[in-house]
């Protein structure tokens, strides 16, 4: 059901977008026209897309810096007594300790 909800746009939106190298636009190709002034600068103009991957990108790289901030992950476990150095663990057993913080999170909401 979930695959469903997920493949359901696509295929609704199948003949109405299409992937350019710019973005996702309602054209099969890019539009853009390219010349050169009076003066010989190069100039080209664009139509807009639904989507740039340059907005697209800085969007996420800002969504990742505020979720990271939001939870200001540091490098040691504060609130224990013997301050565990993570980056001293090996990888099971900071597997082992993370699993640990996930089973505490519903006692915590309730």
């Amino acid at each position: 059901m979930k695959y469903l909800i997920y493949l359901l746009p696509i295929f609704i939106l199948q003949g109405c977008l299409y992937f350019n190298d710019r973005g996702v636009s309602g054209h099969l190709y890019d539009n853009c026209h390219s010349y050169y002034d009076g003066e010989g600068n190069f100039i080209q103009e664009c139509d807009e897309n639904i989507i740039d991957y340059d907005e697209a990108k800085e969007g996420v790289i800002a969504l990742k810096n505020e979720i990271s901030e939001s939870l200001s992950i540091t490098n040691t476990v504060e609130n224990s007594s013997d301050g565990i150095n993570i980056e001293d663990l090996t990888v099971e057993e900071q597997h082992d300790l993370i699993k640990e913080e996930f089973e505490l999170i519903p006692s915590h909401c309730k």
